[in-house]
């Protein structure tokens, strides 16, 4: 049991040692990182690994609030051009009825509405002029466009078709729809997040326009009725149509929760007021309808009076669609108020983030930096010698303990020191003796310091006698070596030589054939030429035959036919020329662009000929000076060769000098020896005064 305890705990502490040097491998490079810093820029660096992120995250959430910030003013900016769009569409919607009723009246009549028609028109230029101003200008040119099509233009129609007459009237109001879709799409408002702003923007841009178009056609087939004071078969059909577009409607409007399905959304009371409202008009103008005109009850009114009262249903609706954009308006102008405020409160926080981290980190270094400095000081102190210096430090952290533990230390010192200066009186009193065998030793080792230097300088002198027999004989060797390359690289070089000549001689055979190939191109382009020519002057008489047959003919021009197909043969001959030509230019210029490059390659090969020539030259020069410096190295070696014997003779006389003044030297050891004994003996006190300490 207890053997299999001891493994078990032999197994968890390798286990653990094995953990402790991964960690230590890991935090390896920042510790040395670390050691390499000053306390400021390791607090700064350690502030600002979490500090960055969070700063990067804050700077993106503002650029998303900025996106939505601008998306939202972009949204209240399409909220204003839909309101511009809809005094349009009013104007529109009524310069779509009163052009329906006035094609229909006599020429009598005309004359009155066009009082109404001119302040129609230029009510109308005058929301062009608007739309112009903002950025749905290059939206609205084409509806633009086709109103002063319409206006200018007067419909014409065989038949008395109303359907197809109100949609050639009402194809400005459906344009003008179709704009302001387009322009909800553009600024975002058809992607709104808000579930009642999109569903109130299908509401009017679906519905509501759906309800006035029903409208506008009850009205304009009714004043049909009523100028014609009859209602034929197909006109009751069309109007029980629009009495049944109408009814659902007012149904549809009776149920609001219907027209805003979203989850989610609460209507106000005002706006539910004035969907009550649309539903009651609605109601009225049905009714309306149908009494006065299907009915016949009051066919005998005018019909400016009943287009004067559908006016009253347009108007509200109008205002149901005016409280649809407030409301859509508030909302939008509430959420940028948000986002402005989140922006404010996002910048102030990371601006106090910013200042308490760097009064923190500062307050941080200032603390550490003023006890290190303390520390140092008192440090500098004691190097210099000072052992009753202490540091006081108002810490309870590592450093105040890493002070008394200073402090403790200055004092033990001061205690070890005290008794090694008393030692240090009883080893002076040892030394003394020891003076006088010292000085005898001094004298015999003096003599033998002097035969020793001797006999290091005439070894000095044959060590470097040595190395200059060596380098002799190696210069000579890689003489002869160079030699014996320089000769190899001329044999190289006269070879290449010859190979050059060679290719020079083949380049300027190729230039010659190539030059020959040229002048037969030529021969064969002048030939082609001449084909061409005859070919033209050919083609210049046909075209002279051809136009005086068709003068000759007039009107039938057969004798033209058979001369325009002669025609036609001798311009295809001329373009099989003209192609043939191309192709003898094509192979005259690969001909003069051989030339030259072959003879661009000899230029080269005779340029290489003449500088591998001079290196041949210079290679048998060289070999020449390498032989001559071979010759003089050999007598070099041998005037070294008798120095090295002289100085071995005085390497032999100085080692007998030595061996006579070892004996001297052994004498004196003897007394040494004993004066050692008694310094061992004080040395072991005073190893026992600093073996507290640790080196």
């Amino acid at each position: 049991m207890k053997d299999a305890g001891l493994a078990a705990f032999l197994s968890r502490s390798g286990v653990l040692i094995r953990e402790r040097q991964w960690v230590n491998m890991l935090l390896r490079p920042v510790i040395r990182l670390m050691n390499q810093l000053p306390y400021l820029y390791k607090f700064g660096f350690i502030s600002l690994v979490p500090v960055v992120p969070l700063i990067i995250l804050a700077v993106i959430h503002l650029q998303q609030l900025s996106v939505q910030y601008d998306a939202t003013e972009q949204r209240l900016a399409g909220v204003h051009q839909l309101r511009q769009l809809d005094t349009l569409q009013q104007n529109l919607i009524q310069y779509r009825d009163l052009r329906f009723a006035d094609s229909l009246l006599p020429p009598a009549q005309q004359s009155a509405q066009q009082a109404a028609l001119t302040d129609l028109r230029r009510a109308i230029e005058r929301d062009f002029a608007g739309l112009n101003i903002a950025d749905a200008a290059p939206l609205s040119r084409p509806l633009q466009a086709r109103w002063q099509q319409i206006d200018t233009g007067q419909y014409a129609n065989g038949q008395v078709d109303l359907a197809a007459r109100f949609a050639h009237f009402a194809e400005l109001t459906r344009l003008n729809d179709r704009l302001a879709t387009t322009l909800a799409f553009d600024h975002g408002l058809a992607q709104d997040p808000d579930p009642f702003n999109y569903g109130a923007l299908q509401l009017m841009l679906r519905e509501l326009a759906a309800v006035r178009e029903h409208l506008g056609m009850a009205r304009s087939l009714s004043a049909y009725a009523l100028i014609s004071q009859r209602v034929p078969g197909f006109l009751a059909e069309q109007l029980n149509q629009a009495l049944q577009a109408l009814a659902m409607d007012q149904q549809h409007f009776s149920q609001p929760e219907r027209l805003l399905p979203q989850q989610g959304v609460v209507l106000s009371a005002s706006l539910l007021a004035e969907f009550e409202a649309s539903a009651t008009q609605l109601e009225r103008s049905l009714l309306r309808l149908e009494d006065d005109v299907v009915a016949g009850m009051a066919m005998e009114q005018p019909w400016q009076q009943f287009y004067r009262a559908v006016d009253q249903d347009l108007v509200q609706l109008v205002q149901l669609k005016s409280v649809l954009l407030t409301e859509i308006e508030t909302r939008l102008t509430q959420r940028l108020a948000g986002q402005a405020q989140e922006q404010q409160l996002l910048f102030c926080a990371m601006a106090i983030i910013a200042l308490l981290a760097g009064y923190l980190c500062l307050g941080f270094n200032l603390s550490v930096r003023d006890n290190v400095t303390r520390v140092l000081a008192a440090a500098r102190s004691l190097a210099q010698g000072d052992l009753t210096t202490t540091v006081q430090v108002d810490a309870r952290d590592e450093m105040g303990a890493l002070v008394t533990e200073f402090n403790e230390m200055t004092h033990r010192m001061n205690d070890v020191i005290a008794q090694v200066k008393h030692v240090a009186g009883d080893v002076a009193d040892q030394s003394d003796g020891l003076d006088l065998a010292a000085r005898c030793s001094s004298e015999a080792a003096q003599q033998q310091r002097e035969q020793a230097q001797q006999i290091v300088s005439s070894v000095v002198q044959m060590k470097g006698a040595a190395a200059d027999v060596s380098s002799v004989i190696a210069q000579a060797s890689g003489t002869a070596d160079h030699a014996s390359s320089v000769a190899e690289t001329g044999q190289q070089q006269v070879t290449r030589t010859l190979n050059d000549i060679e290719q020079l001689a083949g380049n300027v055979e190729r230039s010659v054939t190539a030059i020959n190939q040229l002048a037969q191109d030529s021969q064969e382009i002048g030939r082609v030429l001449e084909v061409i020519k005859s070919i033209a002057e050919q083609t210049n008489l046909l075209a002279l035959n051809a136009a005086i047959e068709a003068a000759r003919a007039g009107d039938k021009g057969r004798g033209f036919a058979v001369v325009a197909d002669e025609v036609r043969d001798l311009s295809q001959r001329t373009h099989r020329s003209t192609e043939e030509i191309e192709s003898m230019l094509t192979r005259f210029r690969g001909g003069v662009d051989n030339a030259v490059r072959f003879m661009a390659q000899s230029e080269d090969f005779a340029q290489r000929t003449v500088r591998e020539s001079g290196q041949v030259s210079d290679a048998l020069a060289e070999i020449n000076h390498a032989i001559a410096t071979i010759v003089s190295t050999n007598g070099q070696v041998v005037t070294l060769a008798d120095k090295q014997s002289v100085m071995a003779q005085e390497v032999s006389r100085g080692i007998d000098e030595i061996n006579r003044c070892s004996v001297q030297s052994a004498e004196g050891t003897d007394v040494t020896a004993d004066a050692c004994n008694q310094m061992n003996s004080l040395a072991g006190r005073l190893k026992q005064l600093v073996a507290a300490f640790q080196v």
